[in-house]
């Protein structure tokens, strides 16, 4: 399968990868409702574009469940998500990556990680 999906706690937040294509996609979606339509991913790194033709390596699921204290109207944070570590590799230059992506209730987030820069 060429499609990745990590989705919110409640349900309501879902990012979707897609490698199907020349180039890696992702959208975000809200309720149903697109947020980010399909958008192209690029990464570039000593002009190569790491993002064009890559291959799935490994795909680590985790969730999170954190409270910490805070300052502020609650005394308590309380930090609940959902996440993936993607190991990619770019298929022409060899060049291995990760992408981690984080699904929270109020938000999602995405990094790339090089293992070189690490």
């Amino acid at each position: 399968m060429d499609e990745t999906e990590v989705t919110s706690p409640d349900g309501n937040l879902r990012f979707r990868l897609d490698r199907s294509g020349e180039q890696v996609r992702f959208a975000v979606d809200f309720r149903g409702h697109a947020v980010v339509e399909a958008s192209a991913m690029a990464l570039l790194l000593d002009g190569i574009v790491l993002t064009a033709g890559v291959a799935l390596e490994g795909l680590e699921r985790y969730q999170l469940d954190e409270t910490y204290p805070w300052y502020g109207a609650h005394a308590q944070a309380v930090h609940q998500g959902s996440g993936a570590v993607l190991a990619l590799r770019h298929v022409a230059s060899g060049t291995p990556y990760r992408l981690e992506v984080r699904a929270c209730n109020d938000g999602i987030a995405f990094r790339t990680l090089l293992p070189e820069l690490v």
